[in-house]
């Protein structure tokens, strides 16, 4: 587990998605923030969007994620497209995106990384 300041003064409890998670038999539902530990990685000049994620072993019910903001790294590392659900990479380093998310009832952010590689 680790801990994150959230907006408000109280700090949140993230749930770190790790690989003995994804592989346990039947992952247990997890209640939100989650951080996905996995570091993804795009060139400059390439497109990170939704279907660069597979969603499913993170998410084995149903769910829905929403257009990302980019909460670290926003303008010099990456920048939101027009269609405001896919992130650019722009120049080398990390960027770190939120994605608001519902499944069932509950709902919440997802946490992810991206890292901008030479191309």
């Amino acid at each position: 587990m680790i801990t994150a300041c959230g907006e408000n003064s109280e700090p949140e409890e993230l749930v770190l998605i790790d690989r003995a998670y994804l592989t346990s038999p039947d992952p247990p539902a997890v209640p939100y923030p989650i951080q996905i530990e996995e570091k993804f990685e795009i060139e400059v000049g390439e497109l990170f969007g939704y279907e660069n994620v597979n969603w499913d072993p993170y998410f084995p019910w149903e769910f829905s994620i929403s257009s990302p903001e980019i909460i670290e790294g926003e303008g010099k590392v990456c920048k939101i497209t027009e269609d405001t659900f896919t992130v650019l990479g722009v120049s080398l380093g990390s960027c770190s995106l939120k994605y608001p998310s519902k499944n069932s009832e509950n709902e919440g952010f997802v946490f992810l990384t991206v890292k901008v590689v030479e191309g």
